[in-house]
Order: structure tokens, then sequence, then C-alpha cells
């Protein structure tokens, strides 16, 4: 599907016949509340009828001496509405973070990086978008997965 005017990806999706709105948003706190080896997740909030949370991804290039210092992170705002038999998430706020600040690129749906394209070359930008848009899909299957998922069953638990 392709992005509306601010770069979201809207996407709807439809629960089990007749799940009530409250439970589909128990299953997307729990989705917010779970934690990922892939990921890591922030400022997790609800309100009446949505959780949001912000996802980070860690970034470190594959190439064994890149032009540009780009390591750093993807964040991206997930936010995921509960209504009466169906939830819809939204995916957005994609950015990239470098831990050298002279090198990160900023919001990836940019044709030029924040920091330029002499210091960040069209080629590498273009790896990174790829990369982040790549993760918002790892994201976008957790969230189809989590919310199969029964909100009875127990979040992060140290079973023994």
């Amino acid at each position: 599907m392709p992005p509306d005017a601010d770069g979201n990806v809207p996407v709807d999706t439809s629960a089990p016949k007749g799940m009530a709105s409250s439970e589909i948003l128990k299953r997307a706190v729990n989705f917010v509340k779970m934690e990922s080896t892939k990921y890591t997740k922030g400022n997790g909030v609800t309100t009446g009828t949505k959780a949001e949370c912000v996802v980070t991804f860690p970034y470190k290039p594959k190439e064994l001496n890149p032009v540009a210092d780009v390591q750093g992170t993807i964040t991206m705002h997930v936010s995921i509405d509960a209504k009466e038999g169906k939830y819809r998430y939204t995916i957005s706020k994609l950015n990239h973070s470098a831990k050298n600040g002279d090198y990160t690129g900023g919001d990836v749906y940019s044709e030029v990086p924040k920091c330029g394209s002499m210091k960040l070359p069209p080629e590498l930008w273009k790896r990174i978008r790829s990369e982040a848009f790549k993760q918002s899909g790892v994201i976008a299957n957790d969230i189809k997965e989590a919310m199969k998922i029964s909100s009875s069953t127990p979040v992060n638990t140290d079973e023994w």
C-alpha cells in the first residue's frame, strides 16, 4: 500500500469475527509490552482505543569500510487502533540517526538525507532507506502475530 501524504502506511486488518474492541486493545497493549531480540520498544502509551510505542532497531552497515560513519539506529512510531471486530496499525516517522550526528539521515522518506548528499552518498542513503522499510515489515509481521495471541496469555513471564 502506498504511503499517504505524511509518509504513513496504514493497514486495515480484520480480527476474528465478533471480537470486542476492548479485547483487541488488550492484545495491542500486550504487543507494546512484549520484548524482542530484534528491536527495542519505548514510550508505550495507551489511550481510549489506541496503543502506541516507538520501536528502535540498531543499524550497522554491512560493508567493511563504509564511506560514511552511519552506524546508529532506525526508529519508527507504531500505533494500533482498535475498533469493534478489527484493528489498524500504522508505522510512521521512520528515521535514521547515526552515532556520529554529522551523518544522520533523518526521515527515510526524504530524497536527500538530513546531513546532505555530500556526506551521505545516494547509494548509501538508498541502502539505509531500504533497511528501514525492511525493518518496518518485520514490525508489521510481529504485530499480526501478536494480535492472534489471546490477551489472557501472560507477557514476558519468567517461567522456570
